[in-house]
C-alpha cells in the first residue's frame, strides 16, 4: 500500500515539475486532491484502446465534475479527439496545456516559446481555439478574447494586430479584416495548432 502511494507521488511530482515553475504548486494540489479523492476507483482506471474513439453520447459533461480534475478523454469532444490519433498531440500534452476549474477548461501554460509579439499573438489564437474546442469541438475564438490573452502575456501590438492576422491568413477560415469579430481555425491551421501545442506542452 505505502509502495503505491510512494509511486504515485513520483508520478505527480513528475508531472508536475513540466509545469512552469510559477503553476507548479497549484498543479501538485490539483493532481494531489484528484489522486487521492479517487483511489481505488477513477484514478486507477487505464485506457481501454476499444474505446478510442466513444460516441458524442458517451462523452461526460464537465459540469458533472468538480473543479481542479485532470481532463480525461471522455471530457474531450469527439472533434478534439480526432485529431490526437496521429500520436502527434497526446492527452498528456493537453493536461500539461489545460486543467478544469469547476465546468471551465482553464489555461496552464505560461511560456509560449517564442519572444516575437507576431508570433506570440498568432500562438496564442490557436491556443485559445482550441481551448474553446475542448469543449464544443469548434476551433474557434472571439478577437476580443485573443486581445485579452495577448495583453496578459504581454504581447499585445495594437499597431500590427491585424497585420499579424493577414500574415498568417493560411490559418484561418476568412482573412482578417476590420469588423471581424471572431476567428475560426482552417485545416492548416489545427495542423499549425498541434506543432505549436506539443511544442509548448513539452
Amino acid at each position: 500500500m505505502h509502495k503505491d502511494i510512494e509511486t504515485k507521488l513520483e508520478e505527480i511530482l513528475s508531472l508536475v515539475k513540466k509545469c512552469p515553475e510559477n503553476l507548479q504548486e497549484k498543479c501538485f494540489e490539483l493532481l494531489f486532491n484528484y489522486y487521492f479523492s479517487n483511489q481505488g476507483n477513477q484514478s486507477k482506471k487505464s485506457f481501454d484502446p476499444s474505446n478510442e474513439n466513444p460516441s458524442q453520447e458517451q462523452i461526460t459533461p464537465i459540469s458533472e465534475t468538480t473543479g481542479g480534475d485532470e481532463i480525461k478523454l471522455n471530457q474531450i469532444h469527439t472533434k478534439v479527439r480526432a485529431i490526437l490519433k496521429n500520436g502527434e498531440l497526446t492527452l498528456d500534452d493537453i493536461n500539461n496545456l489545460f486543467y478544469q476549474e469547476n465546468s471551465e477548461f482553464k489555461p496552464l501554460y505560461d511560456d509560449l516559446k517564442s519572444t516575437k509579439m507576431a508570433d506570440s499573438q498568432i500562438r496564442l489564437t490557436l491556443l485559445g481555439s482550441f481551448e474553446n474546442a475542448l469543449k464544443d469541438g469548434e476551433f474557434k475564438i472571439l478577437v476580443e478574447d485573443v486581445r485579452s490573452l495577448c495583453d496578459t502575456h504581454k504581447c499585445y501590438d495594437s499597431a500590427n494586430f491585424a497585420t499579424n492576422f493577414k500574415k498568417s491568413k493560411e490559418f484561418f477560415t476568412e482573412e482578417y479584416k476590420k469588423g471581424t469579430t471572431e476567428i475560426a481555425l482552417s485545416p492548416a491551421g489545427k495542423k499549425e495548432l498541434v506543432k505549436i501545442a506539443s511544442e509548448i506542452a513539452r
